[in-house]
């Protein structure tokens, strides 16, 4: 093999690399991707523990408001409340 198939092929892995990361981009800015950063910053007072997609349209998200948390259904027609509890 010469030098210049060896560039060829170190160019298609950046390429191929390339696209896995502005593919990996897109899909977290989509929300396609959870946050596991579930660490409070100092002063930050509301947090997404977890979600779960139920279909197309609603989602459940279990949030924390300083020490409650609040299970909510989201998407569709409304919002609703489904639980709530204090630590």
């Amino acid at each position: 093999m010469e030098w210049v198939e060896y560039s060829r092929f170190v160019l298609a892995l950046i390429f191929v690399l390339a696209l896995i990361g502005l593919a990996a981009w897109f899909a977290r800015k989509l929300g396609l991707i959870p946050n596991l950063n579930a660490k409070l910053k100092p002063g930050q007072r509301l947090q997404v523990l977890e979600t779960a997609n139920l279909d197309a349209k609603r989602k459940l998200v279990l949030i924390r408001h300083d020490q409650n948390e609040h299970l909510m259904l989201i998407g569709g027609e409304s919002d609703i409340l489904i639980s709530s509890k204090e630590k």
